[in-house]
């Protein structure tokens, strides 16, 4: 019986195979981002980064394996064998990843990754890619600002499956020249018990969520691995990774509204108010097509949005 390499590393290092097979790209941005952080970004406004792209198929040995992984992961376990027809509808992030810091380490964008923070995220669904679709993702540079030593980039990531718009995708990230991150405002707080939203789920963020989320994706930002890395930004406790959030939360509406299915998410645009730190435990609550993700005891506000789902 042959055995791929990566079939080996499962045996060898399981739950950690996403880490090494994902490391040459995520070390090639990291060792970018850190020479930017040493020799200064240019003052002047880049050149247009260029386009990134790839194509995946998911008629993999070890898809079924990884997707089991994800939904631990993100909350929905109880969903891998529902009735969907298609994929979590922000799982094909954990492909497309590699395009994703292939693009934001370019040259010609001159960030530093370490201690990159998501402000916002937009995705619109027009069909739920299928385990066996073969799938291109394209990230390119949607806008980009900068001001006062950091830059406001929106990244836009299109997936498509036989020439068909699949997926649309908008991240704006916020990003600095240096280890520092730039000042968190004052958290929004909201009434957990308001009667006015309806709790549609309690989500647990593990307190080794960062690191396992990381290995499978290979996003190892220092800023969700432990307390000791974290720390070096400003954050006492590590926390977690934004599109893990944002998953959970879209498992939340797609079991409470959309039957279990996938496919039944059109849409989900979220605005991330404060990061989840690890370990807690949030409350994910819904009123008239809005969303919000708040802590159980203070109220502190995470993520608001909204969303569309088509039961």
């Amino acid at each position: 019986m042959t055995m791929t390499i990566r079939t080996a590393l499962q045996h060898l290092l399981p739950g950690y195979t996403g880490l090494v097979w994902n490391a040459l790209p995520l070390g090639r941005a990291l060792a970018t981002s850190a020479w930017l952080s040493v020799r200064g970004a240019p003052t002047a406004e880049p050149v247009k980064a260029s386009d990134v792209s790839v194509r995946r198929s998911h008629s993999r040995p070890d898809q079924r394996a990884d997707l089991a992984t994800y939904l631990n992961l993100t909350d929905a376990s109880d969903l891998l064998d529902s009735a969907s027809e298609g994929l979590p509808p922000l799982y094909f992030l954990t492909w497309s990843l590699a395009p994703y810091l292939d693009l934001i380490s370019s040259k010609e964008l001159s960030l530093s990754l370490f201690g990159i923070l998501h402000v916002q995220n937009d995705l619109i669904v027009h069909h739920a890619p299928g385990e066996n679709d073969q799938v291109r993702s394209k990230v390119y540079v949607d806008r980009i600002h900068r001001d006062a030593g950091r830059s406001i980039i929106s990244i836009a990531c299109d997936s498509s499956v036989d020439g068909t718009l699949y997926t649309q995708m908008r991240t704006m990230l916020l990003a600095g020249t240096s280890t520092k991150l730039a000042p968190a405002p004052e958290p929004m707080r909201g009434n957990v018990t308001d009667p006015g939203w309806e709790t549609i789920g309690h989500i647990p963020f593990a307190p080794d969520l960062g690191w396992r989320y990381g290995c499978l994706t290979g996003d190892l930002n220092p800023i969700h691995l432990h307390s000791m890395t974290s720390r070096l930004f400003g954050l006492e406790r590590p926390i977690a990774h934004g599109f893990c959030v944002k998953a959970s939360m879209a498992h939340a509406l797609v079991r409470h509204l959309g039957g279990g299915r996938f496919e039944s998410l059109r849409r989900l645009r979220v605005r991330f108010r404060a990061p989840v730190p690890l370990p807690s435990t949030a409350v994910c609550q819904i009123r008239d097509n809005n969303v919000r993700l708040l802590e159980r005891h203070t109220g502190t506000i995470y993520i608001t949005g909204r969303y569309k789902v088509q039961s």
